[in-house]
């Protein structure tokens, strides 16, 4: 979080695809660039991979969803609730 308790971006990678090996290789690297980081949140969309190597590689971090990704899989399995508005 930057001094106005917003969220800013890190850190882009380009891969050949979201797997375990390309999470991990990333996570990686970053955790090498920025070492232990004493409270540091991972927001994601739940991509597959992401979690394994977070666990693996940020061991303390904390792992949050994204809201909107959230949603639009509740969507997906119940498309016949309308809770847009709600959410």
């Amino acid at each position: 979080m930057d001094a106005n308790s917003g969220i800013f971006l890190l850190a882009i990678c380009v891969c050949e695809a979201e797997n375990n090996d390309s999470w991990g290789f990333f996570l990686g690297l970053l955790h090498d660039f920025l070492g232990d980081l004493e409270h540091v949140t991972f927001m994601s969309d739940r991509q597959k991979g992401i979690l394994n190597a977070l666990e693996a590689k940020w061991p303390n971090a904390r792992s949050r969803f994204c809201a909107r990704h959230v949603y639009a899989n509740f969507r997906k399995k119940f498309p016949g609730v309308h809770i847009r508005k709600l959410f």
